[in-house]
């Protein structure tokens, strides 16, 4: 047979040109259609994680209460476990920390004791905690003592027992404790400590998407290599 017209091999190789230029951003856009569909799965995952922080969900005494008599112990109840290392609370009268005993944490109880000296006036409980996911929360809970006469028969917490430590209204719950001085270098330190000891579900999520992505994202490169696809416009251009 002879040769073709020269009008119909260009048209030919116009043709293919054509249909491997399609090819070409075809894939591209399936590339750039996974990576965002990655993206927005990513922003669901983490999206649930960042809401999952533990609440305050009771105290005792309860945020605003005015007490006739003094309690023993002070008591705090979350959703979730709490965490030993970290956690700190404090009870403040006039810019001084009267708590007396040491901090118990019993599963997402927190408690400890009071001197039995306090004295009428306003108090304030100064809380920060580790919850279950390892994020510190924090608050503060007032109260007001009105007649010192005596403890106002608040037994121990279950658990514990009398002069051990560790007792719960709920209180607004800030990103950031409010103490002062030496306190605030202990809560500073016991954060820091809590944040080396491992990562947090959030950032476990992030890495486990991001390896997904390169892994696909090398896959479609290689298929895209193996069937012989041109990468480049230029490419495209050129005649069989």
């Amino acid at each position: 047979m002879g040769e073709l017209p020269g009008s119909l091999r260009d048209n030919g190789a116009s043709s293919q040109s054509i249909g491997a230029s399609v090819t070409v951003r075809s894939t591209r856009t399936s590339l750039f259609a996974l990576v965002a569909a990655l993206f927005v799965g990513l922003g669901l995952l983490l999206a649930p994680a960042a809401a999952a922080h533990d609440q305050l969900v009771s105290s005792n005494p309860e945020e605003g209460a005015e007490l006739d008599s003094q309690p023993e112990w002070i008591e705090l109840e979350f959703s979730g476990e709490v965490q030993e290392m970290g956690s700190e609370v404090q009870v403040m009268h006039n810019g001084e920390n009267v708590s007396a005993g040491e901090l118990t944490v019993d599963g997402t109880k927190v408690s400890s004791a009071l001197p039995a000296d306090l004295g009428a006036g306003e108090y304030t409980i100064v809380w920060r905690v580790v919850s279950s996911d390892g994020h510190p929360i924090s608050g503060e809970i007032p109260f007001t003592i009105q007649d010192a006469g005596g403890a106002g028969g608040e037994s121990a917490p279950a658990g514990t027992e009398e002069g051990e430590g560790p007792g719960l209204g709920a209180g607004a719950v800030d990103e950031e404790p409010q103490l002062g001085g030496e306190q605030r270098g202990s809560l500073e330190e016991g954060e820091a400590e809590n944040a080396s000891s491992g990562m947090s579900t959030p950032m476990i999520v992030l890495l486990g998407v991001g390896a997904l992505a390169v892994v696909v994202m090398v896959v479609l490169l290689l298929m895209r290599k193996n069937k012989g696809l041109p990468g480049t416009e230029g490419d495209t251009d050129r005649k069989p």
